[in-house]
């Protein structure tokens, strides 16, 4: 997989299925449920200096276990060599998905200055 916005870039070789561990979640399910209850997160505004709430919106949900063979990401290759640690990999994959700006605390009008 691999995704490029903005000047980022991530690519990442990830099989699904096979063991699964996480230091976080002590299942698949728990960290489905994590996830779905906090699908909000923030987006770099169209004007490159805010941030702006988006929500994933799905119908269906379901997440499979998965193992990271690799990912490299130019956020986090940004950052001091062991500050970031991936713990565990899940895939949501073929389920019809929208963004939307939900209603937050700030407002999904008022965005955030970077």
């Amino acid at each position: 997989m691999g995704m490029d916005a903005s000047g980022e870039h991530l690519d990442a070789d990830v099989e699904v299925g096979g063991a699964w561990a996480s230091s976080f979640f002590g299942s698949v399910e728990e960290a489905s449920a994590f996830y779905r209850s906090g699908r909000i997160g923030w987006s770099l505004g169209h004007d490159g200096r805010t941030l702006e709430a988006v929500a994933l919106a799905a119908e269906e949900w379901a997440v499979e276990a998965a193992q990271a063979h690799s990912v490299h990401s130019s956020f986090f290759d940004a950052l001091p060599r062991g500050s970031v640690v991936l713990d565990h990999v899940v895939v949501m994959r073929d389920l019809d998905i929208t963004m939307e700006a939900p209603a937050t605390a700030v407002g999904a009008s008022q965005p955030l200055a970077v």
